[in-house]
């Protein structure tokens, strides 16, 4: 109950509310109702005149139905969807607020609501247009202590509430950290991505604890990517303000001339000599190692890309007198180590290690890659420096380098003109840098993908044809070098969009099974399925089980399956 009574005359006037005595707390009202004088008769009357029964008639309506032939949770789905466009349509804040004052407590159906998937989500819709209402702020708060806060990002509440956010926070990162699937990775950060950049509070907490995690044994180079990936994904407003911000969460002292440098470039998405010169002075060995800022300012994911694509372009755009700088920091950023301790005397932190021993081995490769690159361009000459590309290749930010110079290479529908061999050197590159880093294959599993599906408009359909295969060849690669799943289902997407020839797709299919053999994992089967099953391949599918003991027992396992 409320803290005042109501009155005879409100009770009188909730009495004649349509389908009143269907009211969760009409007892109250009956009872205040008489305390106060009323007659019990015209209580009575009342409610007997304001019945009209409609939730009965919804009940009868619906038995009609399931006796018609509808399936009961067909209805039960229509009457639920109704009810919520109801409720979102002439949701009201200020009455919802008043909930809490009229009933004096949690009301006792709130806690059957939350554990409905169907009203928490309208809640969340709610909360998006209304984040200002008490009463849904609280349900929230309600869903995320029922553990359901992994539902709750991009609710603008959630990022209002310290422990609706933490909670949200925590789920968030445990996901990503379990998941294992890396497109799973991929949504699962993109989602974490839009709550916490929400507000300022949210993206300067956020940070603070993944910076926290990256420096300690429980969170390391996960905790660190999580970061990067959220600072990437605010795109370009206050970007300055976002890099002092992860700096100054960092346990490096800030060096504020080189903050400067890089947050002049990252505000343009643009580097510059000046700026590149700063840094390139400021990291310079020649000077006493307390002096050189920490080299997690170089490894901002948004200063790294702008430097590759400089440095590993068809058409270059940097000063030469200053390429030497450009590389020099890449190297760096990449290859020293550096290590921080909290000192006891004065709570400050001091670097204890700064290791340079992979320093000139990495500056090397880079020097070397990039003029072969620029001078020799991506044909015949090529080849007669192959095999020094191929040894600079394996260290890790050359190859990934690399990748990027072949996607701009390969197009370019005028390369295919000038490129005489059946499979250009570019895409042999791919292949060496699959066999080198297994780590870089998601990123050049994306390559091929952009390419499989990129058009080529210029090219003639036999052309076109004969470079899908090209394409093929280094998807089948990438299955031999442990990349199967990923591949199996980009194929059965292109079979089932019809984005690909079919021609192409039976190709793939079969050179897959020239190369696999027993024992097949139920997740290999379930993603092969669809390629199995399709009718257009069933029938030389067929053929080439005859052909083949192993593939006419996969056929099998997979006719089991489905």
């Amino acid at each position: 109950m409320s803290l005042r009574e109501p009155s005879g005359a409100e009770c009188l006037a909730v009495f004649k509310k349509t389908d009143s005595i269907m009211e969760p707390r009409i007892i109250d009202f009956l009872t205040a109702f008489i305390d106060s004088g009323g007659s019990a008769t015209v209580a009575v009357t009342e409610l007997s005149k304001s019945y009209v029964s409609l939730a009965q008639m919804v009940n009868l309506l619906a038995d009609w139905m399931v006796q018609l032939g509808m399936e009961p949770a067909k209805i039960q789905e229509l009457i639920e969807n109704h009810y919520y466009n109801l409720v979102v349509k002439h949701f009201d804040p200020k009455k919802a607020d008043k909930i809490f004052t009229i009933e004096g407590k949690v009301p006792d159906w709130l806690g059957g609501l939350v554990e409905n998937h169907k009203w928490r989500k309208m809640i969340y819709e709610l909360a998006e247009e209304y984040p200002d209402c008490l009463m849904l702020t609280f349900t929230v708060k309600l869903i995320a202590e029922s553990g359901f806060q992994g539902e709750i990002t991009g609710v603008a509440t959630a990022s209002q509430q310290l422990e609706v956010f933490s909670g949200v926070l925590n789920t968030g990162i445990t996901n990503i950290i379990a998941a294992e699937a890396s497109n799973d990775i991929d949504d699962l950060i993109k989602e974490l991505s839009s709550i916490v950049k929400y507000g300022e509070h949210s993206f300067l907490y956020s940070i603070n604890l993944l910076s926290y995690l990256a420096e300690s044994p429980y969170g390391g180079s996960m905790a660190s990517r999580i970061k990067q990936e959220i600072i990437k994904s605010t795109g370009d407003e206050n970007i300055m303000d976002i890099v002092v911000m992860n700096f100054a969460v960092s346990c490096a002292p800030m060096n504020s001339q080189a903050v400067h440098a890089m947050s002049s470039m990252l505000s343009k998405k643009q580097l510059n000599p000046a700026d590149i010169t700063i840094l390139y002075k400021l990291y310079q060995f020649g000077q006493p190692t307390d002096k050189i800022p920490t080299v997690n300012l170089l490894r901002e994911p948004i200063f790294l890309d702008l430097l590759i694509a400089s440095l590993f372009s068809k058409s270059p755009k940097i000063n030469l007198d200053h390429k030497s700088k450009y590389i020099y920091l890449l190297a760096y950023s990449v290859s020293v180590f550096e290590d921080w301790k909290i000192s006891s005397g004065n709570g400050n932190y001091t670097r204890t290690v700064l290791c340079s021993d992979d320093l000139n081995a990495t500056l090397g490769a880079v020097e070397k890659v990039t003029e072969i690159l620029w001078k020799k361009g991506s044909g015949r000459e090529l080849m007669q420096e192959v095999e020094v590309v191929f040894e600079c290749l394996r260290t890790p930010v050359v190859s990934f380098g690399v990748t990027k110079w072949v996607e701009e290479v390969v197009q370019d529908d005028s390369f295919y003109d000038r490129s005489t061999e059946p499979t250009p050197i570019p895409f042999l590159l791919l292949d060496e840098v699959v066999n080198l880093h297994p780590l870089q294959h998601e990123h050049v599993f994306k390559l091929l993908k952009k390419l499989f599906l990129y058009g080529f408009a210029s090219l003639s359909t036999h052309a076109k044809l004969d470079l899908e295969k090209v394409i093929v060849d280094r998807l089948i690669h990438l299955i031999c070098s442990d990349f199967v799943i990923p591949v199996v289902d980009f194929f059965a997407s292109c079979l089932k969009d019809r984005s690909a020839d079919i021609s192409i797709i039976r190709y793939f299919l079969f050179q897959l099974l020239d190369l696999i053999a027993p024992p097949f994992s139920e997740q290999f089967l379930h993603s092969l399925q669809p390629l199995c099953t399709d009718e257009s391949l069933s029938d030389a599918l067929r053929l080439k089980a005859s052909e083949n003991f192993d593939i006419q027992t996969l056929v099998d396992r997979i006719d089991f399956v489905s």
